[in-house]
């Protein structure tokens, strides 16, 4: 092979290998419908911090319906998002508020819809990072382990979790208010990074 077709022939191979790399980053699916709330849902493959993803879905829209960090209220909305998808380690819009005393308590949804009515934590959690004592070191809500089929962990912001799960659905005129950005309990430099995205 000449010169010129072995610079062709190694140009056509980096393009696929790059193409096969950008592929493998956002290798997400098509949302998918939940028939019970008429809500869709993904996961995006999008390595960041809580604060990152829950910037990144609130720019999300899909068929005309906004995108938030998912909010699983019940469960058979966790199962069915965690059995389509399976992502562990993902992160979900849930976070617990800067005034909370105990590590089961202040925890809400970003959409502000009720907490306590269903929770689905793994059984040593939520444990703020092992201790058990409310110290604000993990405010933040995730998938746990594939073997966990779906539970809830609690970890703190600054952790890069390897995507989020997103839900798509219509506010109504009376929907909840949403929980204020102010209320997540975070350092200082996050208020930064917030502030940007509104």
């Amino acid at each position: 092979m000449n010169p010129q077709g072995l610079k062709s022939l190694s140009l056509l191979l980096a393009l696929c290998c790059l193409c096969l790399f950008i592929a493998g980053i956002n290798a997400n699916s098509e949302p998918v419908q939940w028939p019970v709330n008429g809500h869709w849902y993904d996961a995006i493959d999008y390595p960041s911090t809580w604060i990152r993803a829950y910037i990144h879905a609130k720019r999300q829209s899909h068929e005309g319906l906004p995108g938030h960090l998912a909010t699983l209220t019940s469960q058979e909305e966790n199962d069915f998002v965690w059995q389509t998808f399976q992502r562990e380690l993902y992160w979900l819009g849930g976070f617990q508020v800067r005034w909370a005393r105990r590590v089961d308590r202040g925890w809400r949804w970003i959409t502000g819809e009720r907490w306590w009515r269903f929770t689905n934590w793994d059984d040593t959690q939520p444990d703020d990072g092992g201790d058990m004592v409310e110290n604000g070191e993990e405010n933040f809500l995730q998938f746990r382990y594939h073997e966990s089929n779906g539970k809830w962990n609690d970890i703190w912001t600054t952790s890069q979790q390897p995507g989020y799960m997103i839900e798509y659905e219509e506010m109504p005129d009376q929907a909840l208010a949403p929980i204020k950005l102010k209320d997540i309990h975070q350092l200082t430099t996050t208020w930064a990074i917030l502030k940007q995205a509104h």
